[in-house]
């Protein structure tokens, strides 16, 4: 992979639970590590239902495997440049070499 495509900076975050004062629990947000991606929209789409339009898209993020940070579908990515959050959908090792991985992003934004 050529360094030069990677253009895109972003944040890998994994769940932690986490306790409020109140004693309830909720997911908290823990980074996993700042890495330069090529990130690139696939596909969206726009629905309607109940009286309200909801937009989902897809991304593609390609990137170089972080060493001691196992990628799966419970982490999400944030672009940094513009706050962007999506969800990992799924996480594909290039030719089983543990060196680059392309993930498959899902995005909700609601319209």
């Amino acid at each position: 992979m050529r360094a030069g495509k990677l253009r895109h900076q972003i944040r890998l975050e994994k769940p932690e639970d986490a306790r409020r004062a109140s004693g309830e629990s909720r997911t908290a947000w823990k980074s996993a590590g700042v890495v330069y991606a090529d990130l690139r929209p696939l596909t969206g789409k726009e629905r309607q239902a109940a009286m309200q339009v909801t937009a989902e898209a897809t991304w593609k993020a390609t990137l170089r495997a972080v060493p001691g940070v196992s990628i799966d579908r419970t982490f999400r990515v944030v672009e940094l440049a513009t706050g962007r959050v999506l969800d990992v959908v799924d996480v594909r090792d290039v030719m089983n070499r543990g060196r680059d991985l392309v993930l498959t992003l899902k995005e909700h934004a609601d319209a």
